[in-house]
């Protein structure tokens, strides 16, 4: 189990940090899949703060993958599940693509908590 946990963890840290550095490099392309139908304009500084925040979600699951004993782990984890369920809501709230924003947040906030559990259970 513990070998799924690290797969899970290195995969999904692996793809928040490369979206995080598409915003921080070429954001608009990549804000155009969020979910929203309007976007802020193409130098809107909340592109970078996405990706800053996207990019430490990332780099803070590796490093505990490193440095922490497995349930520390899981608990981030399953905290760090609020972002795309909260990114899911947000989506929904502002009439933005529904079913599109809870197949890629939605979907991805129960893969976060699948891991989180699985560390947990380690």
């Amino acid at each position: 189990m513990s070998a799924v946990a690290t797969i899970l963890t290195v995969i999904g840290a692996a793809f928040i940090i490369g979206i995080g550095l598409s915003y921080l490099i070429r954001p608009y392309p990549i804000a155009q899949g969020f979910g929203f139908r309007r976007l802020p304009g193409r130098d809107d500084p909340y592109y970078r703060v996405k990706g800053i925040r996207d990019l430490a979600s990332g780099l803070g699951a590796l490093a505990l993958l490193l440095i922490a004993p497995p349930h520390v782990l899981g608990v981030f984890m399953l905290v760090s599940a609020l972002v795309p369920l909260g990114d899911m809501l947000i989506v929904w709230g502002y009439r933005g693509r529904r079913a599109y924003a809870a197949a890629v947040h939605g979907l991805t906030a129960v893969a976060v908590v699948g891991t989180g559990i699985l560390w947990l259970l380690v």
